[in-house]
């Protein structure tokens, strides 16, 4: 018959009063490391010891059975919980549940008592059927995260859209930069939000490979320096009113967000128009037409046009090209055309800027245009302007009409 070497026993009977079972009290003016307050072995080997600062070593498990066995937070009392302990390699801290259908969790409390979330394993709640190895994070309102298995970390709550936020900086709920994934009234969203002082930040989306792609019913992928869209997409806005689609083999159109649709059209900082009428009245300094300026860069090249309508006295017309941009090479034509009897008269050419290439008086009637073509090769930046005046000066006033018009195509 085995007798236990102490074998005590103690009576509380009084609600009122308190009691201690065991009390060891040490006066410490000193100690080894090694001290214990308590050391309990077997076979001279320590299963269970207290130190000085009272730290508790354990050889092999904590275990507290499950079934009845209950775990106390806060005088909440969690019953059915499972054992915590260490494996039999000694290596991992695993939490189990005996139960084939439940699963395992570490809940956290307020001071109340009231769960503010859990984090655990299993499958109660999650739409499975068997014990499952999944990874999940809880609380009444939050999204559930799992792993599946197979490499793969979800995030879901039955019918809820998910959100996904990682932050540049947070002070509160009103002031932050935040990156976004997730879903919004069925649609997709990858993005950057900003409230506060925060400042709207850039989306930069990189590959270190050749290209990056996006894949549907059809498919697109977007290279290094180009974005290339299968021949029956178009790529479009948001208000689905304009879009640029492929028409045929090196053919582009601009529609109205369908594909292959050339309803829309285009406009360009290279393409200008005369606003409001333009005049010269006893004035022969050559100036610019109002409007009809176009920034060009420098180390391009340009070809350029111009369609003037004039009506013109006895002071006639005269025309060039000029600007606040240099020319490393400029060549350029124009000419006069008279509307009372079509013909051409005060033809030029110019191989400078500011070079009068189009000039003359109108005959019997006071209409006419003048056009001029020419190429650029831009030497400084700058703007690149017509510019007109009276070809002899007179009373009579001489008037480039609103609606005249300058074009300007960059090509190398």
């Amino acid at each position: 018959m085995s007798v236990p070497l102490n074998n005590l026993t103690d009576t509380w009977n009084a609600s009122g009063t308190t009691f201690t079972a065991i009390r060891m009290n040490v006066t410490d003016t000193g100690h080894a490391a090694a001290s214990r307050l308590l050391d309990l072995q077997v076979g001279g080997v320590s299963q269970f010891s207290v130190d000085a600062a009272g730290v508790l070593a354990f050889a092999s498990n904590i275990r507290m059975n499950s079934g009845s066995t209950s775990i106390y937070d806060y005088g909440v009392t969690r019953t059915g919980q499972s054992t915590l302990q260490n494996n039999a390699s000694g290596a991992t801290l695993v939490m189990q549940n005996n139960s084939t259908s439940g699963f395992c969790t570490i809940d956290f409390y307020d001071a109340a008592g009231t769960q503010k979330g859990s984090f655990g394993w299993g499958n109660s709640g999650v739409g499975t059927t068997g014990l499952q190895s999944q990874l999940f994070l809880y609380s009444a309102t939050a999204p559930f995260l799992f792993n599946p298995g197979g490499n793969v970390i979800e995030q879901r709550n039955s019918g809820s859209a998910q959100i996904f936020r990682v932050y540049n900086f947070w002070t509160d709920a009103s002031n932050y930069e935040r990156g976004l994934f997730g879903w919004g009234s069925n649609v997709l969203y990858l993005g950057t939000e900003n409230a506060g002082t925060g400042t709207q930040r850039t989306l930069n989306i990189n590959s270190a490979g050749t290209n990056m792609q996006v894949a549907g019913a059809t498919q697109s992928t977007w290279l290094t320096n180009q974005l290339i869209l299968a021949s029956g997409l178009c790529l479009g806005w948001n208000t689905p009113d304009v879009g640029i689609s492929r028409i045929a083999a090196g053919v582009l159109g601009f529609g109205n967000g369908a594909a292959a649709d050339i309803s829309g059209f285009f406009q360009w900082g290279g393409l200008k128009r005369v606003a409001t009428d333009v005049t010269w009245t006893s004035n022969t300094t050559i100036s610019v037409c109002s409007g009809l300026n176009v920034t060009v860069t420098a180390g391009r090249n340009y070809v350029f046009e111009a369609h003037l309508f004039i009506a013109a006295g006895a002071g006639g017309i005269q025309c060039t090209i000029g600007g606040t941009c240099t020319a490393t090479s400029i060549l350029y034509d124009g000419f006069l055309m008279d509307d009372s009897n079509q013909t051409i008269k005060g033809g030029g050419q110019g191989t400078a800027l500011n070079a009068v290439v189009a000039s003359g008086v109108l005959s019997s009637t006071s209409s006419g245009r003048v056009i001029i073509r020419g190429i650029i090769a831009v030497n400084a930046g700058g703007a690149l302007t017509v510019r007109a005046a009276q070809n002899t000066s007179s009373g009579t006033t001489t008037t480039v009409k609103a609606g005249s018009w300058f074009r300007v195509y960059d090509i190398a």
